[in-house]
């Protein structure tokens, strides 16, 4: 269904009808939203976590094409060891504020009140993988920033997507920044 929408929009974008591949994607998404009840007889639009898996697939699908950004926000997949486990996970996220080559995450988890699982696996090994815009994976190191880091950041985090306001908000904890920072020395770095 969604690769049949997908290519209707795509029909529509190259009519004129539709001013870019973003404003495709977004179309996509929102009118699934609007539909999802009606097609699959639950009486709830889909989860932010629904729409994201959604963003993945038309990534992967489009090789990349599509699904790069999400509200506006590039999306990044961030590979992480598990700490129990010791096996590789991979989720995708979105990247508020990008400096360089530093990446700035958010461990929202949509205003829950416990921290993501990536969260505690990054705190338990640093060493992470990261696509940004479905591009190569790069080694990275990844830092929970300290409260009085994330309190100076939080601000520009709001200016680029207000809904992360609307997450705090919703949970009694103090939602972690997270920085994202390469690999001084990439060659040595062993891969996930």
């Amino acid at each position: 269904m969604f690769i049949l929408l997908m290519d209707e929009l795509e029909r529509s974008h190259q009519r004129g009808e539709i001013a870019s591949d973003t404003d495709v994607f977004h179309s996509a998404l929102y009118f699934i939203a609007d539909l999802y009840p009606l097609l699959t007889g639950l009486s709830e639009r889909p989860s932010m976590r629904d729409l994201i898996l959604e963003n993945y697939v038309a990534a992967t699908l489009s090789g990349g094409i599509l699904g790069t950004t999400f509200t506006g926000m590039p999306t990044i997949s961030l590979t992480t060891m598990g700490h129990k486990s010791g096996r590789p996970h991979t989720v995708i996220l979105t990247a508020p504020i990008i400096d360089g080559d530093a990446i700035v995450i958010v461990a929202s988890r949509g205003g829950d009140p416990t921290d993501p699982a990536w969260l505690h696996n990054l705190r338990a090994n640093p060493t992470v993988q990261v696509s940004l815009k479905q591009g190569p994976n790069r080694p990275m190191t990844a830092r929970v920033l300290s409260s009085a880091e994330r309190d100076k950041l939080w601000p520009d985090v709001i200016a680029a997507h207000t809904g992360y306001a609307d997450y705090q908000e919703m949970t009694t904890r103090i939602i972690p920044l997270v920085t994202l920072t390469p690999i001084a020395d990439e060659i040595d770095a062993r891969p996930i």
